[in-house]
Parts: structure tokens; sequence; C-alpha cells
């Protein structure tokens, strides 16, 4: 694994210099090393004129990027490549060129067991379903393949095709061609439980997550509903500007937020007058996210809603995409985020109102949403707390 530490090391320490701030010199047209610099140009030539074996130079580069990232011991700061960067920006707006399907790999690891289905993608069009097994990409089988180079094989240009070996929930093996197009997700969707509960399921928190739950909540609103859900388990995170757009939604009169940048210049984020005036839950995990934390925290804090499940993850730093000249970027964490009480969630995470943990089994379940709503205890601990209000 040496061959990860090596050739353009040179290059790198102008890139990093550049990017994180760890010198001047390769800015000013590499006019003058200070020693760090210095000590990266030896190690890269002693590489070069010493080392015996063949090596990737990209990858190399990468992988020193990586590890200059890494020692900052910030376990939210880290490096993309370019192509992986462009992936990112793609995720954050919820719009991506692919076929649409959620995957995850299967138990004999021969193939991709599908999740979801996105509505009116390439996907959806075939007929293609949750519980469909995907086993191969234009004749390549995905025996022993890494689930990051098989999704590279299923995606690709807008408008080109590709066939897929599909194992269909009932045994049947079918060829399938599908020709990728833009994706558009949807990270909200929403439903009317018995009982005149309003439920709110928010996937994450990037581009178009706000004016969706608006709109969703307004509709259960208007269906009826006397009390809300929100279900932010296993919810990534996302966009200030969506978790903003939320909690002025949902709260009344006063801060919500409150971000503290590098800088130390403090910005203090405030709801107006309008907000949702009924009984709320916020359903959480262990793998509830930054945005989503500081959304169940910032209904628990207000007494505005109250938080059911388990203790949320405690990520309180936001990053920021540091870009570099090979299209690649360092994710850099450059804030800090804290509550409107300016409580820090890093390493506590958000404690719930009403702790309640579901089996190994309904976990599963629940990240491949498969668990019925009748299963699901804790969104049925969130419902009994509510009625009770």
């Amino acid at each position: 694994m040496n061959k990860k530490f090596g050739l353009p090391v040179f290059l790198i320490a102008v890139v990093a210099a550049a990017a994180l701030g760890f010198g001047a010199a390769w800015a000013l047209g590499y006019a003058r090393y200070d020693a760090s610099d210095r000590l990266l140009a030896e190690a890269k030539e002693k590489i070069e004129t010493q080392f015996v074996g063949t090596y990737d130079g990209k990858a190399v580069e990468d992988g020193a990027i990586s590890g200059m990232v890494g020692a900052l011991n910030d376990r939210w700061s880290y490096y993309l490549n370019a192509e992986d960067y462009k992936a990112h920006v793609d995720a954050v707006n919820n719009s991506y060129v692919g076929i649409g399907i959620t995957v995850e790999q299967n138990q004999e690891g021969d193939g991709l067991i599908i999740t979801k289905v996105q509505p009116s993608s390439p996907a959806a069009k075939s007929g293609l379903k949750a519980g469909d097994c995907i086993t191969g990409a234009d004749g390549t089988a995905f025996q022993g393949s890494h689930l990051s180079k098989i999704k590279k094989m299923i995606m690709g240009k807008e408008g080109s095709g590709v066939t897929l070996t599909v194992r269909r929930a009932n045994g049947k093996i079918q060829q399938m061609t599908l020709v990728r197009e833009e994706v558009t997700v949807i990270p909200v969707t929403a439903r009317m439980l018995d009982g005149q509960t309003g439920y709110v399921k928010i996937s994450n928190f990037d581009k178009t997550a706000g004016d969706h739950l608006i709109q969703a909540a307004d509709a259960l609103r208007q269906q009826g509903a006397r009390r809300l859900v929100f279900d932010v388990r296993n919810n990534p995170g996302g966009m200030l500007t969506e978790l903003l757009k939320t909690l002025d939604y949902l709260l009344p009169q006063g801060p919500t937020f409150v971000s503290k940048d590098y800088t130390g210049k403090e910005t203090t984020y405030t709801s107006d007058k309008s907000c949702v005036n009924l009984p709320i839950a916020v359903l959480v995990n262990g793998d509830s996210y930054s945005a989503a934390e500081f959304f169940a925290a910032a209904l628990q804090e207000s007494g505005h809603g109250i938080v059911v499940g388990t203790k949320t993850c405690g990520k309180g730093y936001s990053q920021t995409p540091v870009m570099l000249s090979d299209g690649s970027a360092v994710m850099l964490s450059t804030a800090a985020y804290y509550t409107a009480n300016h409580r820090s969630l890093i390493g506590t995470g958000v404690t719930p109102n009403v702790a309640i943990a579901l089996s190994k089994e309904d976990n599963a379940l629940l990240l491949a949403e498969k668990l019925p709503d009748a299963s699901d205890s804790q969104l049925q601990r969130a419902i009994a707390a509510l009625e009770k209000e």
C-alpha cells in the first residue's frame, strides 16, 4: 500500500496549500517553499527516482489529499475526487442522471436488491419494483464486484441505454433495457394515518425539501389532520436553507438556530409569527444527522414538539466545498452549529422525550421502507403521546 503516498506529492503541495491554507508559496507561482513544502517535494523526488514499482498517479494524488484531510482528525471533513464531487452536487440538488432506483447489495453478493423505485423514473416505466434483484449490466455479471463499481455500471450519460439482468421477486430472469435520464428525487412523502394523524417522512434536507415539507403538511391539515408526526430517522441532513425554511414554517416567532463560522462571526436565525399550531412529534434515531437533529432540537427546545426514538448522531459542524483545480473538492468543516439556546449537539445529539428503540429486525425493515405502521413501535408511541395532548 506504499504506492498510495507518492508521485504528485509535489502537486499536492500546490493544491492543498491553495485550498486548505497550508502555505502560500504555490499560489505565488512556487517562488519559494516553507519547510513542509520542501519536505513534500523531497518525498516526491525520492519516490520518482527510487520506487521500483508502478502506480496510478491520480490515485496517489487522491490518496495523499485524503490523508491530509484525514490528519485533521475531524470525522466530518473529507475529500472528493472530481467524479465523486459531481455526484455529491447531484445528490444535494435531489437530481441525478440514472434509472431511478435505491439499492442495497444482497447477502449472496451477486447483485443489488432494489429497495425503492422513484416515481416516473426509467425504472418505474420499465416495471422494475422493490424486491427485484439486478445481477448484471450490459452482459457483465456483478458477482464479487464492489457496490460502488456496480453503481457506476448502472449510471451513465443522459440518453444512453443500459441492459440489466434482473431476477424478479418470483425468481424469473429477465433482460431489460432502460434509457438513462434525469431523475428528480422527492425528499418528502406524506400520508394520513388512522385517527386524524398526519405523517410526514423527510428523507433529506437537500434542495426542495423545505417547500415539499410545507406542501405536505398543508395538504394534511386540509385533510383534517389534528396532529403531525415528522419522521427524520435515517435522515443524513442537508442544506441549512432548507432547514431554516421548515423551522420558520413550523415555529412561532423567536430564535430557531445559531451558526458560528471559522472567523468567530455568530449568526442567529429567527422565525416569524406564523406557525403550525398542532401537536407535533419528531421521530429520530442514531442515523439522524445534522439538519435532521437540529430540526428535532428546535421543536423540542421551543416546546412546540416532542421527540420520540433513540438519541441522534451528534453532528454539529457544517462543511463547505473548497474547490481544487481539477474539479475535486475538500469538504471542510468551516462552521459550528448550535440550537437556539446555544447548545452544541457535538457528541451528545438530541435526547428524545420518549426513549424507545426498534428491534434489530424492525430497524432493518425501517431502513428498507418495509416496516408496517402497526409494527413501528416508535411511530405508535409518538401517536399515543400526541393523542394525550
